[in-house]
């Protein structure tokens, strides 16, 4: 296998990458650089891919490439998952998808051996990717147990309320840079990394299981050192507000640790990179097809992230907002009255009126185009704060669309509130749904979504009456005709 061709080959696919791929890739960017980040160390972990894959070149410069179709199928996949991804503004999946694709091209093109000998790189870079954000509230949960253990044996009075741990001298939040998960990971690409160069067998497992119990204690001596600091020093000692490099000493000081263990895992004089490697594997198209088969997989995965570029580039102009069809009750009137908690949406509508001779407002907020931060379903959309509101179970109209019920308070006195996520042609109040139905309502050219809300104002201090007014049939009938008669409109 030519070096020279290799290294062409594999910069031709990271070209093709970065021009098709380019917002995912824009989104790590943002994330690893940020020196703050649980992430910051993205470029610094690329660099090691990069040399395992270099190492990887020099030691398969003598093996023969037997390309495999099937890299085209896993490439084709992956695609169509970063696709599910783009429509839905979720770009975790974005993200996941796209070493999948790149390490498919390099077994089409290159063949079983070499792809299997840089699974390496490709798993460091997936470090690299928020996949680990979930590890963040167990690993704060288990630190807070920790030290307040470790607290207590020196008979230092404690109260833990949640992530808050108090003493005497002052109150220590355990917030999420807290939890280890930086030095975590760190740790686990480092020892990884280690075993798979100079370690095999179960010894890598070994390496790996030394590294994270170094870096659990670690943090966990972080923060009670914390604790202890302000305790002692009357919350004066400027490491208790700012600790982020004290962090990374401890860490530095796990490692030395972590490398002096390391004598005791002994190795059988064979590296995890001199280790040989599987046959090629039956079913390869040959070399002499190789280069044809690279172009029909790249075509075939890039297909679905071009079309969905294209597409969305019209998308701000897809639509004007809704309508409600000409027998409806209620009529428009200017949009000064309350609307839900929600962000980044492009046209505000309400409507006033009658619904079953309950005085009603509906209002509409209307997304066209949305992107990550400008999206129907986002963490801090909400329709009035956890204090304001009481959720209800939802309630069933007469046509079988589910609608969700709350009781919002406000300066003018509780509301009950009916909404429902409109996205396409379909209704929802699931979260997961509405992002879900955004990739049918793309392809069948209805991009917009939008929330639907119905206020009532309840006439006393309590609502109990609206709400067995709103669960009569005459009113279920009303709203479900008023909700089925909204459209969006379109230029």
């Amino acid at each position: 296998m030519d070096r020279n061709l290799t290294r062409g080959a594999l910069l031709g696919m990271l070209l093709i990458v970065t021009a098709v791929f380019w917002p995912t890739l824009q989104q790590l960017h943002l994330r690893w650089v940020q020196m703050d980040n649980t992430y910051a160390y993205g470029y610094f972990l690329l660099a090691l891919a990069g040399f395992i894959v270099h190492q990887r070149i020099q030691q398969h410069r003598h093996t023969d490439r037997r390309p495999v179709w099937l890299g085209g199928v896993a490439s084709l996949l992956a695609s169509v998952v970063w696709l599910a991804g783009y429509l839905t503004q979720t770009q975790l999946l974005e993200q996941v998808a796209l070493p999948i694709i790149i390490w498919g091209w390099v077994l089409v093109y290159f063949g079983w051996r070499f792809a299997r000998a840089v699974v390496p790189a490709f798993v460091l870079v997936y470090f690299t990717i928020p996949l680990w954000d979930v590890l963040v509230d167990p690993l704060r949960i288990i630190t807070v147990i920790v030290v307040q253990w470790w607290i207590r044996l020196l008979d230092i009075p404690v109260f833990i309320d949640g992530f808050v741990i108090e003493v005497p001298a002052g109150t220590f939040v355990v917030a999420g840079g807290c939890s280890g998960l930086n030095t975590l990971l760190m740790g686990v690409v480092i020892s990884a990394f280690y075993a798979a160069q100079y370690l095999r067998s179960y010894r890598r497992v070994l390496c790996v299981v030394l590294m994270v119990g170094l870096a659990l204690v670690g943090n966990w001596v972080r923060v009670f050192l914390l604790v202890l600091i302000g305790y002692y020093s009357d919350m004066q000692n400027p490491l208790v507000y700012d600790h982020l490099a004290f962090g990374w000493a401890v860490f530095v000081v796990c490692l030395l640790v972590f490398f002096f263990l390391l004598r005791f895992i002994d190795g059988d004089g064979t590296t995890g990179a001199d280790a040989g490697v599987a046959p090629a594997v039956a079913g390869g198209i040959g070399p002499a097809v190789g280069a044809v088969a690279l172009l029909i997989a790249v075509v075939l995965s890039i297909s679905p992230p071009v079309w969905a570029r294209l597409q969305g580039a019209g998308d701000g102009s897809a639509g004007t907002g809704i309508a409600l069809a000409s027998e409806a009750s209620l009529r428009p009137v200017p949009a000064d009255r309350w609307i839900p908690d929600y962000r980044g949406y492009d046209v505000l509508q309400q409507w006033a009126g009658d619904i079953a001779g309950l005085p009603a407002v509906l209002t509409a907020l209307t997304y066209l185009q949305q992107r990550q931060g400008k999206e129907l379903i986002y963490f801090a959309n909400r329709l009035a704060d956890e204090d304001r509101e009481r959720r209800l179970p939802p309630l069933v109209l007469a046509n079988g669309l589910k609608v969700g019920r709350s009781i919002v308070s406000g300066s003018r006195g509780p509301s009950l509130v009916l909404w429902t996520y409109r996205v396409g042609d379909w209704h929802t109040l699931s979260d997961l749904y509405a992002k879900l139905l955004q990739i049918p309502s793309r392809f069948a050219g209805e991009p917009a979504a939008g929330l639907l809300v119905v206020t009532l104002r309840c006439r006393q201090t309590r609502c109990r009456r609206l709400l067995q007014l709103a669960e009569g049939e005459n009113f279920s009938a009303e709203l479900a005709a008023t909700l089925d008669g909204v459209r969006w409109t379109y230029r």
